[in-house]
Order: structure tokens, then sequence, then C-alpha cells
């Protein structure tokens, strides 16, 4: 097997002598002006479409009286959410793969093409089915905006610089979430909730004229064929795991036939996926990238990045509802402790990582954080000062930023070139696959607890007619119109429900941090391969 690109030696003060011809990447100003050009149009472009991506994955939380009101469906609503995230993440290797076979500027072009048609379908739909079929389609051109993004600006910038990038788009991603449902509350009530959806088209129609003129690095991968093959195996996987974690402990017990079916399928479609890959020489996720011990550790830090930053926009918000009276109106601003800190985070472990090279300190001080974060959230109660909660919340965001953008960062230096985009895709398919485990861990901690809570606090004759203890989220305000003492126990209730869901995170953490001190962890390379051919447009 050929060595990494970014197999340096694990010394304290990296190498930073630039080999004749090769643009230096440590400074801009040192760079061609032709290159600069080349990132700056890069970036602007990566940054539009992970904007999308991240408005779009929120915005839709904000529509859903207006929709439901208008297409009705209320059961299937979860599936707007569901459906999207299943075809986003089979489509990240599939869409980051290709980027390696094909051009990265055409793979880019046709993600946004995708979703900008996934967003007029939404617009135009007519019953909830053709919706939920229309969020799909989004999903499959989403899934690759961001690893196509990074691998763009990758062949561009040495691993070193990566980091600053990879925080930038990151950002973009975080501003996207925020604005989200902030945005759509108001297009809502102003144009109605098609709006929420179509507004993507000019911003999308806008990122593809601009990807017109940045570099698209021919494909660099060995073979051209595609393995579809793997793609069925990949995406039985994938729907298998989802319909089991959407599911579970909803509308199946979690040890019904259905759900261990479900459940056992994937294993089986795991299993199958790893063998076939493992004899086809044009693997969508090649067996090889994890014969290196630097890239399995650093996706492990991507499932714990996933798993660490799904709990915290689940309940923490819906917490601040409770404990400090605060309005669900505005979503966006519940979310922007843990939005802040995810900027933060970001932009910290980006400089760091391209001043000195180096991440192991990033990687232990990020899930310290979160540590420190956990701790907090899981001995709080209801009447827990709120300047606390924010705090831990911006630690949480910190932290899981940090570790994310190593894992982001550094998995693209332990890969040859010609695996770049896949190794990006691979990096975010894990961190989704955390995520999901994430939600549906919390969630199902979060829904014992709650009614074991209201079962001892509040009389039996208060929950006759409540089959699920779900019903009472999101009423905050009708929560607290109810007599005091029952008021008062149900949000009792609802505050210990969301201090026990965080508990399981903190053997996350310790194994993170057992991780961050074991895992190889070389410098990154300061030179960039900005000299190697792309095709530039006229």
């Amino acid at each position: 097997m050929s060595q990494p690109i970014d197999d340096t030696p694990a010394s304290d003060t990296p190498a930073s002598d630039t080999p004749a011809g090769v643009l230096p990447a440590d400074d801009t100003e040192a760079m061609s002006p032709a290159l600069v050009s080349r990132i700056r149009v890069t970036l602007i472009v990566g940054m539009c479409a992970v904007f999308l991506a991240g408005l779009d994955q929120h915005i839709v939380n904000t529509a859903a009286p207006s929709i439901t009101g208008e297409l009705g469906g209320i059961e299937r609503y979860s599936w707007l959410v569901a459906g999207y995230m299943l075809t986003m993440s089979i489509s990240t290797p599939v869409l980051a793969k290709l980027s390696d076979i094909y051009s990265r500027r055409l793979m880019m072009q046709l993600g946004i093409a995708v979703f900008v048609l996934g967003s007029l379908a939404c617009g135009l739909a007519q019953s909830m089915n053709q919706l939920i079929a229309a969020r799909a389609l989004q999903g499959i051109g989403g899934g690759g905006l961001f690893p196509v993004a990074i691998a763009m600006l990758g062949d561009l910038v040495s691993p070193r610089q990566r980091g600053r990038y990879v925080a930038r788009l990151m950002m973009a991603y975080t501003v996207g979430t925020v604005l989200g449902p902030t945005a759509g509350g108001w297009i809502v009530d102003q144009f109605g909730w098609r709006w929420a959806f179509l507004i993507n088209l000019p911003v999308g129609a806008t990122a593809i004229a601009m990807a017109t003129r940045a570099p698209g690095t021919s494909g660099t991968a060995t073979s051209r064929k595609f393995d579809t093959v793997g793609l069925g195996l990949l995406a039985g996987c994938t729907t298998t795991l989802l319909l089991a974690l959407q599911w579970g402990g909803r509308d199946y017990a979690w040890g019904s036939p259905v759900i261990v079916v479900l459940l056992a399928s994937s294993v089986v479609f795991l299993v199958a996926l790893w063998r076939w890959e493992g004899r086809t020489p044009h693997a969508i996720i090649p067996p090889r990238l994890f014969d290196s011990t630097q890239f399995r550790s650093l996706m492990l830090l991507s499932v714990c990045a996933g798993l660490l930053l799904s709990a915290g926009p689940l309940l923490l918000p819906m917490f601040l509802q409770y404990s400090a009276g605060l309005s669900a109106t505005n979503s966006g601003v519940l979310m922007l402790p843990l939005s802040l800190g995810l900027m933060a985070g970001s932009w910290i472990g980006g400089r760091r990582i391209a001043a000195t090279g180096h991440y192991r300190h990033l990687v232990l001080f990020g899930f310290g954080s979160v540590s420190l974060a956990v701790l907090f959230v899981t001995t709080m109660d209801i009447d827990v000062n709120t300047a606390f909660l924010t705090t831990a919340m911006v630690l949480l965001g910190t932290g899981g930023a940090l570790v994310g953008t190593v894992a982001s960062t550094a998995s693209q230096g332990a890969v040859e070139r010609s695996d770049l985009g896949v190794a990006n895709g691979v990096n975010l398919f894990v961190r989704n696959i955390g995520a999901m485990l994430s939600a549906a861990i919390t969630g199902a901690m979060f829904d014992a607890r709650l009614l074991s809570g209201l079962r001892n606090r509040v009389p039996a004759a208060s929950l006759e007619g409540l089959a699920n203890p779900r019903e009472l989220i999101g009423q905050p305000d009708a929560v607290r119109a109810l007599d005091p003492p029952l008021s008062r126990a149900i949000i009792e209730s609802i505050g210990d429900a969301v201090s026990w869901a965080f508990v399981w995170l903190l053997p996350v953490c310790a194994l993170g941090l057992l991780l961050g001190l074991l895992m190889k962890a070389p410098p990154l390379r300061a030179q960039s391969h900005a000299e190697l051919p792309v095709d530039v447009p006229a």
C-alpha cells in the first residue's frame, strides 16, 4: 500500500521548508495572485452551498404548523426530517467519491442543482407524500455540498491551512442553522410556507453560476468505475438503521420484532458492504483508508463529534423555554449560545492548526470543555441560573466544534490526494451516523425519565389521556397556565429528564480524552497541492 501523503515525522516543530516550484500556503501574501483568486472564489462557492444546507435543515421546523394545516398528514410530518437525513447520509460519500473520479466543480454544481430542484419540488408539493419525496431529493443534493466544498479547497491549500477554510465553512453552516428558524418564521408569516423552500432558488442559482469560475480538479482516482453494488449495500445499511432509530420507542417498542429485524438487517448490510468493498478495486468507501491507524482514530473522533453535538440542540433550547420562560417562537435565539460555541470552536481550531500544524491539544481541550458542560447539565435542576446554562451551551458547542474541525482537517492529511474527496465523505458520513444514534439514545432516555418523573410527581388523574409524554413538549405556555403545583411538577419532571438524558455522554467524553492521548498525531504538512493540474475556467 502506498504511504499517505502527509506521513511526516511526529516532531514538535513541523518542517516548513518549501520545495522549489511549490507555492507556500502558510500566508496568502506569499501566494500568487492567481492562486489567491482561485481560493477566494472556491471559498465563496463553498460557503454559499453549506449555508443553503444549514438554512434548509432548520427552516422546515418553523413552517410545520402551516404545512400540516394545508397539506394534512401530521402523523407523517417527522419524515420531512427523516427523509432528508436518509438521502443526505447516503449521498455524502457517493458525491464525494464522484468528485475524486470526475471534476469537483462539476459535482458541486450537480449537488446544488439537485438541491435547488428539490427545493422547487417542495414549494410546489400538493400533498404530504409529495413534500416528503421532494425533501428526500433535496437531501441527495445536500449530502455532497460539505465534503465536496472541503475537497475543492483541499486541492488548493496545504493540509495545515485547510483548518482555516474548514472553520469558515462550518461557520457559514452554523449561521444558516441560526437564521433558519428566524428567517423561516418571517418568510412563512409574510409569504407562506412554500417560500421557505422557494427562497433557495435564487441563492442556489447564484452559487451554481459562481461555481463556473471555480477551479475544478480533474479526476484523481485511479479507477473511473463506479461501485453500484457498494451503493446498494450502503443504502440498505443506512435505511434500515434510520428506520429502526426513527420508529424505535415511538411506533414500536425497542425490543419489538420490527426493530430487532431492522437493526439485524443493518448489521448484515454493513458486513456485506465491508466484504464487498475489500474485493472491488473501485470501492465507494475504500477499506484501504482504514489501514491507517491515524485515519481510524480520526473517524472515531468524528463519531464522537456527532454524538456530542446532536444532544444539545435537541433538548437544551427546550429546557430554556421552561426554566427561564423564554418563547419558542424564535428558536434561533434559543440556539444562539450553542451556535456561538460552534463558531468559536471552528475558528479557534482552524487558526491553531494553521499556525502550528499540531492538533492533539485541541482534541483534549475540546473533550475537556464538553466534559465540563455535560457534568454541569447532568447536575442542574429547573431553577438553574440561565447564565450558567448558556455558558455550558457555549462550552458544549466550542468543544464539539474543536473535535469536528480536527477530524475534518487531519483526516485529509492521512490519505492520498486521489482519496481526498471520499475521505471527506466518509468523515461526514460517520459523523451523521453518530448524530442519528445520539438523537435516538438521548430521546429514549429523555422519554423514559420524563414518564417516570410524571408518574412520581403528578397525580394519576392529571395524566389520563396522556399516551405519550412528548405531548407536553413544545407547549411551555400551556404548561405554565395550569395550576401552579401541577405546572411546577411537570416542569420539574422535564428538567430532570433533560439532565438525565445527558448522563450517557460522560463515557463518550472519557473515551474521547483517552483517544486524544493515545492517537497518532503527526503535524500537518505546510505545502499545498496548488502546483498540481487543475481545470481552471477561462
